[in-house]
């Protein structure tokens, strides 16, 4: 038979146009103090903001997501405008 295997790398990603299945805080540190940075962007038509796990982290503070995993908050390159972000 016709025998695959996928091998992912520490951060659970690999090739072919490189993205993750797991891991995604490989892409950021936790440590760094407040709200995660951003991480990537949607394939929506508004491009929706993709950022870490943490609203802030020195809290562990976790945001409320809606329905779509996304609300809206402060982020690092908001200007201290509340967007809609993932």
């Amino acid at each position: 038979g016709d025998v695959r295997y996928a091998l992912l790398d520490t951060c659970g990603g690999h090739t072919i146009e490189y993205h993750l299945h797991q891991f995604m805080t490989c892409l950021y540190d936790d440590a760094s103090g407040n709200h995660s940075p951003k991480i990537g962007e949607g394939i929506d038509a508004n491009e929706t903001p993709l950022y870490g796990r943490w609203e802030d982290f020195a809290t562990s503070h976790l945001p409320d997501l809606d329905a779509c995993g996304a609300h809206f908050g402060v982020t690092p390159d908001s200007g201290g405008i509340e967007i809609y972000h993932h």
